[in-house]
Parts: C-alpha cells; sequence; structure tokens
C-alpha cells in the first residue's frame, strides 16, 4: 500500500495541542461521500438543491465537536476564515447579494471546506487517499471529454456532463496538473518499483489530458513544480527521469502528443486577454479600494472584446471584488502558508516532499485564474498551514534535537525529564 511504503516518521503531523488526535475514519469517509456527491451528482443527475453543501457544513461540525470545540486546533485557519466572513459581509451588507447567491455561496461552503480539511489533514495517510480520490473523479471525467473551439485558434479538451466545475478546459487542466505533480513526487519518494513505475505512467497520463486542453498556464505550472520536484534528484538517481523522457520520446514517436504540440504552437501567440484585463481591473480597485465594485461587477471591458472579461486572477478578483480588507486577510493566508511549506523543507516527514511543489503549482494556477475554491485548492494550502502553530513548532524542534544527539544523551534527558516529572 501507498500509505505503508511511504514511513511516517514520529510526530510527521504537528499538533495543535497535547493529547488532540486526528477526527476517526468515519468522519473522513463522510468527507469523501460529500466530495463524491458533490462533483459527481450532477453528471449522474441525482444533484438536490444544497444538499452538497449541508453534507460538507454536518463534516464541518463533526470535525469541530471532535476537537471539543477548541479554538486553539483551528489556530492555522484564522486567516482563510476572516476572509471568508469578510468576503461574504461585504458582499451582502455593500452590495446587496444574498448568501445564497451564486459565489457567495461558494464561500459559505469554502469555509466547510477549510475546517474539514485542517482537521482530516492530521489523519496518517490522508494525502495519498485524498489524492488518489482527486484522480479518481477526474478519470470519472474522462469519457465526457469534448473538444470545443470556443472562438479560440484551436480546440480544447473540457469534460462536459463530466465532474462538476470540470466543464472548462483550464478546469480540467489544473485538477490533472495537480494530480500530475503528486505522482511526480511519489515516483521519487516511493521505494517500490512498482509504484514508482505506475507513478510515472500516471504522470505521462495526466500531461496527456493537459495537452487536450491546450492550457498554458497548467502546463507552466506543472513545469515549476516540476522543477521543485527534481531539485533533488542527483540523490534519487536518473532512473525516474529517464524512464519519463523514455515514455515521452515513445509516445511522441507514436503520435500521442503531436496533435497537442501542434495545439500549443498555434495557440502560442494567442491573447487571451489577462494582460489587457489586468490594468484595467487594478484601476478599477483602486477607484474602489474599501468595499470594490461587487462580485457581479468584476468583469471588465476592454479594447477588442465585446464582452467583460474577468481578470483572470485571484488576488486580483478578491481585491475588485469586496476591497482590502478580503483581500489582506487571504494575502495573509497565503503567506502563512508559503512560511509553513519552507519549514517542511527543514522537516524530515514523510509529506514534507508532496506539499511545497503542490502549493507552487497552486499559485501559480490562481494567479492565472480564479477558481480558489475547489477541494484540491484547499487541499494544498492546508499541508503546510499545519505546521506554522507555534507549538508545533516547538514539539518538532525537540524532535530533531532528540534525533541529533547520540543515544546515551538521548538516555539521560529522557531519565532527566522523567524525573523532573
Amino acid at each position: 500500500m501507498i500509505t505503508r511504503d511511504l514511513r511516517r516518521g514520529p510526530n510527521s503531523v504537528p499538533m495543535s495541542k497535547k493529547g488532540d488526535v486526528a477526527p476517526s475514519g468515519a468522519i473522513e469517509a463522510a468527507y469523501y461521500v460529500s466530495l463524491l456527491y458533490t462533483y459527481l451528482s450532477p453528471a449522474l443527475g441525482i444533484s438536490i438543491g444544497l444538499l452538497g453543501a449541508a453534507m460538507l457544513a454536518g463534516v464541518a461540525a463533526l470535525c469541530v465537536r471532535h476537537f471539543k470545540f477548541r479554538l486553539a486546533a483551528f489556530e492555522p485557519i484564522k486567516f482563510p476564515v476572516a476572509f471568508a466572513v469578510s468576503y461574504i459581509a461585504v458582499q451582502v451588507l455593500a452590495h446587496d447579494q444574498t448568501i445564497l447567491s451564486d459565489g457567495v455561496r461558494d464561500y459559505v461552503s469554502w469555509i466547510f471546506s477549510v475546517i474539514v480539511m485542517q482537521s482530516l489533514i492530521r489523519r496518517p495517510g490522508f494525502l495519498h487517499r485524498f489524492m488518489v480520490l482527486m484522480f479518481s473523479i477526474g478519470l470519472v471525467s474522462m469519457p465526457f471529454l469534448v473538444f470545443r473551439d470556443a472562438g479560440q485558434v484551436v480546440e480544447r479538451a473540457a469534460a462536459s456532463g463530466g465532474a462538476s466545475g470540470l466543464s472548462n478546459a483550464n478546469a480540467l487542466a489544473a485538477w490533472f496538473g495537480f494530480c500530475a505533480v503528486y505522482f511526480m513526487v511519489l515516483g521519487l519518494e516511493s521505494k517500490r518499483d512498482a509504484i514508482r513505475l505506475l507513478s510515472w505512467v500516471l504522470v505521462a497520463g495526466c500531461l496527456l489530458v493537459i495537452g487536450f486542453t491546450v492550457s498554458r498556464g497548467a502546463l507552466l505550472a506543472v513545469v515549476l513544480a516540476g522543477i521543485l520536484v527534481f531539485r533533488r534528484l542527483p540523490r534519487r538517481g536518473l532512473l525516474p527521469i529517464s524512464i519519463l523522457i523514455f515514455g515521452s520520446a515513445v509516445a511522441f514517436g507514436a503520435g500521442v502528443y503531436r496533435q497537442s504540440v501542434e495545439s500549443y504552437t498555434e495557440r502560442g501567440a494567442e491573447e487571451s486577454g489577462r494582460l489587457v484585463v489586468w490594468p484595467v481591473a487594478a484601476e478599477r480597485f483602486l477607484d474602489n479600494p474599501l468595499t470594490g465594485v461587487g462580485l457581479s461587477n468584476i468583469g471588465s471591458y476592454v479594447p477588442g472584446r465585446n464582452t467583460p472579461i474577468t481578470p483572470h486572477n485571484v488576488f486580483l478578483s478578491i481585491g475588485l471584488a469586496s476591497g482590502i480588507l478580503p483581500l489582506i486577510f487571504y494575502i495573509a493566508y497565503w503567506l502563512k502558508a508559503a512560511s509553513g511549506s519552507l519549514r517542511l523543507n527543514r522537516l524530515k516527514t514523510a509529506s514534507a516532499p508532496f506539499y511545497p511543489p503542490m502549493l507552487i503549482f497552486t499559485f501559480v494556477v490562481l494567479m492565472l485564474g480564479e477558481n480558489s475554491v475547489t477541494a484540491w485548492v484547499v487541499f494544498a494550502l492546508a499541508g503546510p498551514l499545519q505546521y506554522t502553530q507555534r507549538k508545533a513548532r516547538q514539539q518538532h524542534g525537540r524532535t530533531e534535537m532528540l534525533r541529533s544527539r547520540p543515544p546515551l544523551w538521548r538516555h539521560r534527558h529522557e531519565r532527566s525529564a522523567q524525573w523532573q516529572r
């Protein structure tokens, strides 16, 4: 099993308070059920109003109850919760939106998602189980793959009728790009040859789907995350990258990637509107810095376009929609996650190699897009956030200190600590 293969060291997941334990497997299973319903119910024709949000809210309530309503257990998510609450408040109070309005309702569910994810991230092996589920949901959408030009120079793939949210080419590419980054790290870190080989095959498959979508942002994000993944390649050997290069060469020679390369070449010079709309959106934000212009008015008119264009940048979108205060909280959210990611590089835990590349990928995708409420985005930030608590840092510091000392010193230290107790 993957979780057995990647051995977990002691204190690999920090706890906010001594005695805290991760939620039960039943709560994790309930979360998976809510995810499957949220993403697959439209394709199955069983979608019922707000049932998905209600299921997620129920799981969040179970998580809060599990930690006996202690706020210290949820200290890492103070900034994202503050961001979402302030964002919703601005939309309701300043822009006459309701909580059930499109976009506003998404952030209500997003708060529940953040609470659940920050609770379950403590469970051993949750990283791998969650990623297997995300990849499986993406696979379910493959039979619904269609190619559309959407007024662009090339046809792009999207999962029309598949998982909810994957009917957009960029969203589909980001979904499989995130899976590709995970399998890259797994292919390097796993000690079992079968898992390593399977991981690289799945990386090639994910890249193929990204090629079908002709998404430049997702491809750039995978490349940048891959650079971070392969930075330790000399210590791991050249075998994984050799397998990837050889397999890609064979696939390209067989014509598998040829159409994707030609599509990217044709689309390379196409202006998507981002470089044109960013200055306009930034100017509109500076004109309305306190409350923004409202979620329903974030589209901006630019020369050469007959319809308004959304900012295609999560930071500009938040600032333009709701003003400076939610934007400050959202930036603090990212800075806190980046701090935890840097700390992960110094910890010898099984999850340490996974989260920094995932965070880089997510940041690049959101700099070129706006879909910040997707489950894998919340997951990418939840891992590093878990390593930002003060007690967690102290706990890891003591653990690493004991590991670095000779056995005799450690024995004396333990006896001294026992005598003091």
